[in-house]
């Protein structure tokens, strides 16, 4: 079942105002409010529910990635550079796992992200 709510904009004749009056649909029929939260009861809100920043989804970094044959010496270089931590895939692609260890590999590399606020 597919519900919607739209707003209609009506005008209040004692006040001379305009007002925006809420329409229920369930299945392009007009229903009733009542009838409406029966299928599509509200939500309660959580107040002091701790914040949640946004998930980062790690990344296989194709622009950083090296031959499958580089392996190898990548790893030892990025050990070398102070980035040792960083895990290559089959593929020689660097996993980035957050934001903090994305910027390390960036500045440790000397790349820059032209795409972003920071560079990094």
């Amino acid at each position: 079942m597919k519900g919607q709510t739209i707003f209609k904009r009506k005008l209040n004749m004692a006040t001379a105002e305009f007002e925006d009056v809420p329409i229920y649909l369930l299945d392009g029929k007009e229903v009733s409010r009542e009838e409406f939260e029966i299928e599509f009861p509200l939500q309660p809100i959580i107040v002091g529910e701790p914040y949640k920043p946004c998930h980062f989804v790690p990344i296989e970094s194709e622009a950083l990635a090296y031959h499958p044959k580089q392996i190898e010496e990548a790893k030892a270089y990025f050990k070398k550079i102070g980035i040792g931590d960083t895990q290559i895939n089959s593929k020689g692609q660097p996993i980035l796992r957050d934001r903090q260890h994305r910027r390390r590999v960036l500045r440790a590399l000397g790349k820059i992200d032209r795409a972003s606020f920071s560079g990094y």
